[in-house]
């Protein structure tokens, strides 16, 4: 009987975790969201993904752009690029900047993967 109530009193745990998190990020001055630092490099990787370029607007990358020529290019790789590309149809969200509920997801899918990884190691003990 111990085995079997400790996935559902981890999984617990870290449904507590999960929605602690979101009301600290909620809740924080800003809000959750408040446009980040560099936060509108991957919105503009999106809209130039979506026009089949690599490039990304000057004025949305800042100090952190490489120049290949004539295009401004960034060293970040494209998959929060990717995560955004669904927002480009719908002008109202196509400059939202999604980094702090993004942030939030990878922090609650990391913390599933690390509780799954503990269980299954005391699976084998």
């Amino acid at each position: 009987m111990r085995h079997r109530a400790l996935p559902v009193v981890a999984t617990a745990l870290l449904a507590v975790w999960c929605f602690t998190l979101e009301r600290l990020l909620q809740h924080r001055f800003f809000g959750l969201f408040h446009p980040a630092l560099l936060g509108q490099v991957f919105n503009s990787m999106a809209a130039h993904l979506a026009a089949g370029r690599f490039d990304i607007d000057p004025d949305a990358i800042g100090g952190e752009a490489f120049l290949v020529g004539d295009r401004t290019v960034s060293y970040f790789g494209i998959f929060c690029a990717l995560l955004r590309l669904p927002l480009l149809p719908f002008p109202a969200l196509a400059h939202l900047d999604i980094t702090g509920p993004s942030c939030l997801v990878a922090v609650c899918l990391g913390g599933w993967f690390q509780l799954r990884a503990v269980l299954a190691m005391v699976g084998r003990a």
